[in-house]
Order: C-alpha cells, then sequence, then structure tokens
C-alpha cells in the first residue's frame, strides 16, 4: 500500500495543471526522453524519416506526437526483418538497439493531413529508475499512458554538475511574480521599442489616450464569474492565465467554454510541501534543459484589436535581465502563431521589454482574427475551448549558473489585455 500511494504521489508531481487537459506533445515530453528534432509534414508529401544512433546496448524507444488531429504512423527500420510500428497520437514504438547500429526511423500521416504541421520525435534509452508495486507487477511509474506495447517509462532529465535540493521560495521573489500589473506604467515601457511606439502612436487617442487607458485597472484580474456570452469576457479589463486556476470561461447555448488554455513542460519536480506553497502562489518552476516551453492558446474576439501582454517570469533567485530577450537564440522568446494565415505568414516572435509592476516582459500585438474555423479550431475541444484563433509559445533556452547547473526559471503566469 505504501508503494501505491507513492506512486500515485508521482503521478500526481508529474502533472503540471490537473484542470487542463494535455495536449499530444505535452503527453509525449513527459515520458522522460529527450526530444530529438522537430519535423514538418506536408499534404501528399513523403514521409519524414530521421537517423538515429544508439549509443548503448539495450531497450529503446521513440515517441513521436504533434497538435493536428490526425494520428500518425512511427516505424523503426533496422530492429530486425520488419519494421516496428505504431499509431496515434502520440505514437510509441519500443525496439531492442545495439550501440554503434544506425536505425531508421519514418514518420507519416496515418490519415488524410489537410494542413502542414509541425511534430516532435522523442526517444532514447530506457533507463532503469524507481518502480512501483501495483496488483502484484512491477511497473514504471508515468505521468500518462502513451500509445503502443507498453507505456514509455519516466526518466528522470540528466543534469550535469550537483543538483542543490529545491526550496521554498522566498517571499521577495514571490512577491515580484505576483506583483499587480501596472497597464499604464507598462505601456509606457513598451512605447519604447520604436516598432510598438509607432504602433501605439497610430491608434486612436494615440500614446496618450491608450495609457490613460491602461490606468482603468491596475489590479490582477480574473474572471469572478462565468459571463453569459462570448462578448461579456471584458478583455479591456484585462484577463489573468495561471497554472494552477481555471482559465477565464463563457457560456454559449448553455455550455461552458474556455477563452484559454495554459500548459508548461519540463517541469521541476520538488518536495511535496513546496511544490503546494509554489502551487498557492501560482508558480511553476521550468527546466529549461534543453528547453523549457509554455503554451498558451486562446480565443479572442474574432475582430481586429491590439492586445498587451505580459508574462510573469524571473530566475530561481528573482532575477531578470533585459538582455535575456536579445542574442540568437535570446534566453527568453515569445512566439505567436496565428493558424487564420497562410503559412509562410503564421508565426511572429514578438519583441520584449521588461514589464513594469511584476517580475517578467511585456509586449503588444495587433490580430484579426476571423470568425470562421481554422485548422486549429479542432484541437480547442479537448481542452475545453470553443475555437482556438491565437497560440503564444513563451520558450525558454538553457541558463548555465554556477558549477554548470541548469537553474530553473520561474512562471508565474500571463497577463492579456485589451487596449483599443
Amino acid at each position: 500500500m505504501k508503494n501505491i500511494f507513492g506512486g500515485l504521489l508521482l503521478v500526481a508531481l508529474l502533472c503540471v495543471a490537473p484542470m487542463h487537459a494535455q495536449s499530444p506533445v505535452d503527453q509525449a515530453a513527459q515520458a522522460g526522453f529527450p526530444m530529438l528534432t522537430e519535423f514538418t509534414l506536408q499534404p501528399g508529401a513523403q514521409p519524414f524519416t530521421f537517423s538515429y544512433t544508439a549509443q548503448a546496448d539495450g531497450p529503446h524507444r521513440m515517441i513521436v506526437a504533434w497538435g493536428a488531429t490526425v494520428a500518425l504512423l512511427l516505424e523503426v527500420h533496422g530492429a530486425g526483418p520488419d519494421p516496428s510500428s505504431g499509431q496515434g497520437n502520440p505514437a510509441s514504438v519500443p525496439f531492442p538497439a545495439k550501440k554503434g547500429v544506425t536505425y531508421t526511423i519514418r514518420i507519416s500521416p496515418a490519415g488524410n493531413l489537410p494542413v502542414t504541421s509541425v511534430g516532435q520525435l522523442y526517444g532514447g534509452l530506457r533507463r532503469s529508475q524507481a518502480m512501483t508495486q501495483v496488483s502484484g507487477e512491477l511497473v514504471k511509474a508515468t505521468p500518462m499512458p502513451l500509445p503502443g506495447p507498453a507505456a514509455p517509462e519516466a526518466t528522470p532529465m540528466p543534469l550535469p554538475g550537483p543538483q542543490p535540493a529545491m526550496k521554498p521560495l522566498p517571499m521577495s521573489v514571490v512577491n515580484k511574480l505576483t506583483a499587480p500589473v501596472d497597464w499604464a506604467a507598462t505601456l509606457k515601457t513598451v512605447s519604447a521599442i520604436p516598432a510598438m511606439g509607432q504602433l501605439l502612436s497610430s491608434l486612436p487617442g494615440g500614446v496618450a489616450g491608450t495609457m490613460q487607458q491602461g490606468n482603468e485597472n491596475e489590479i490582477r484580474v480574473r474572471a469572478p464569474t462565468v459571463p453569459e456570452s462570448t462578448g461579456a469576457l471584458d478583455w479591456r479589463t484585462g484577463l489573468a492565465f495561471r497554472s494552477w486556476s481555471e482559465p477565464p470561461a463563457y457560456y454559449l447555448n448553455g455550455k461552458k467554454y474556455y477563452v484559454g488554455a495554459l500548459e508548461a513542460f519540463p517541469v521541476e519536480l520538488v518536495s511535496y510541501p513546496t511544490r503546494v506553497t509554489d502551487q498557492a502562489k501560482e508558480i511553476l518552476r521550468i527546466w529549461p534543459w534543453p528547453r523549457g516551453l509554455v503554451y498558451l492558446d486562446l480565443e479572442l474576439p474574432a475582430e481586429n484589436a491590439t492586445y498587451a501582454i505580459t508574462v510573469r517570469t524571473s530566475d530561481a533567485q528573482g532575477t531578470l535581465r533585459s538582455t535575456w530577450a536579445a542574442g540568437d537564440p535570446p534566453i527568453v522568446s515569445l512566439k505567436c502563431d496565428r493558424p487564420w494565415m497562410a503559412a509562410a505568414h503564421q508565426s511572429i516572435y514578438l519583441p520584449l521589454t521588461v514589464t513594469s509592476g511584476p517580475s517578467g516582459f511585456s509586449t503588444l500585438i495587433t490580430v484579426s482574427p476571423p470568425d470562421t474555423p481554422t485548422y486549429a479550431d479542432s484541437w480547442g475541444g479537448g481542452k475545453g475551448m470553443r475555437k482556438v484563433n491565437l497560440m503564444l509559445t513563451l520558450a525558454y533556452e538553457t541558463v548555465v549558473g554556477a558549477s554548470n547547473f541548469k537553474a530553473p526559471a520561474l512562471f508565474g503566469g500571463i497577463d492579456i489585455k485589451r487596449i483599443n
């Protein structure tokens, strides 16, 4: 019984935000294998192939996933007379490997692919770790079962150098990440970016007018009640998206829909009391090794509008530097995907500047999402959303600290406010 409880606790700790449905990509990432490569598949094009050379003898596994609703066919060639294969989203294939032998990984859509889609391939050696006794059988504890002959085993992410124990965050750090957003001060700071200043000047009333609007509300806002329609959500007041809280929502024809879905990985597993404290403060510890990612899918009003975005973040000591948003690649970046646009123009990287109020970065974006469905709407249903017409990806690249230790980044949520 003790072992069963320990396994269940580990499963609970591995779940990032239990209120939010996980995407297939998140499920695959949480299986504990490193990402080998990203890939792109086009309608009617040839399958994607990847050469994988085993670094050791033993049982290996490949896992493939993407955000498209079409299942994937995953094949491993070279592990025997016939290829090992699996199908699903994610799809998982175990195989025995020999050190130094190169295997060909073949990935193709298992059905009709309507649009060009991007996925991720994970894989490697299945390493042993603590096991949990369940129903008389020894099984590995995993955050979520994946399709395939056997569920992949959760593997701890290897980190070089000494790994200090996680401690409760100092209140000074917590206060920085949870401070109210001063939207007027934030817009003034953002206007210092030439492109953003030009955008603000082009809005009705110019920079001064938008800053006056930004001062209407200087506290963190969540929707206290669920509106009866999409129009009742007040984007001008501001909406907050947090890892541990139910996102803002509305009712339509008697059914409840969220206007956002927030997901993050990989997340540091800390001791249970510390995790409770982090949860109470709406803070996640994200490992930027090899890369930390936060996804926010959104349903914005179907009309032309400009929004201010504030990302709450710092390092584990509460430090934030403007230089993190510079460089090639930057340590912190924010990408916006607009699924209604042509593939060549869907993704843009938003310029970031240090915000005023909470520790983090802010930016602006003007969008005109249509009311008609896009291919992104199809995966919103699994997250409790009616549609998805904008996607934000916050990326943390590796930050090397003392003794080559990869310190975790702290993430406190995303605030969005319409300013026109």
